[in-house]
């Protein structure tokens, strides 16, 4: 079914660490309080490596672009310089869900984020799809402290941002027509010369 009411627009943040199970239980129940809060874009600037596909997590992501609830989920594609073609990111390799989009960061010249160091955007031909400004991004480290911040994190919340003002600006666009919006507008999808949305 299609949005014909107000955009509801909320920020509900939440601090996950990486590694600890209790965590990921913390994370797929913010998932469904977004999405049974009306949530209509939700941005998931958080990932981790491994291997193995989270049943519970994939269920969760699924829910949020079932007809009912028809979430765009934009997810983080990571900050290790890694192929997520070859090694899984999770969420952002659940980009095969036709309301999943998984971002790269990209510098101001259009091209991937690459600091050294192990550090840097993650990219895949197959498993991420897009790239937005993820460079000295203004944002809030805390409820006090503002700064500039780098990497996929960041992009995911600019093209978050992105995607609820396309979903503002048509009330009737579903999910994956919002998605299928953002990637028509990619100026190339080569990983290697990304560019962003324009």
């Amino acid at each position: 079914s299609r949005y014909d009411g107000p955009i509801k627009i909320g920020i509900k943040n939440y601090v996950f660490h990486t590694g600890v199970e209790g965590h990921m239980i913390d994370l797929i129940a913010a998932i469904y309080s977004a999405i049974h809060s009306g949530c209509r874009v939700i941005n998931l600037s958080l990932g981790y490596p491994s291997n193995s596909i989270n049943p519970i997590l994939r269920d969760a992501i699924a829910y949020a672009g079932d007809s009912a609830n028809d979430c765009v989920v934009v997810c983080a594609a990571g900050n290790n310089a890694s192929d997520n073609d070859v090694h899984g990111y999770w969420p952002a390799n659940f980009n095969h869900m036709d309301h999943v989009i998984t971002v790269a960061a990209a510098d101001d010249s259009g091209h991937l984020w690459v600091s050294g160091q192990g550090r840097g955007s993650n990219y895949g031909e197959i498993n991420v799809q897009t790239a937005s400004p993820g460079v000295d991004i203004l944002g809030h480290f805390n409820s006090t402290n503002v700064g500039t911040l780098t990497g996929t994190s960041s992009a995911a919340a600019v093209l978050s941002a992105y995607a609820t003002t396309l979903r503002a600006q048509s009330l009737q666009m579903s999910a994956s027509e919002i998605v299928q919006t953002i990637l028509s507008q990619r100026n190339n999808p080569s990983v290697s010369q990304v560019m962003m949305p324009q």
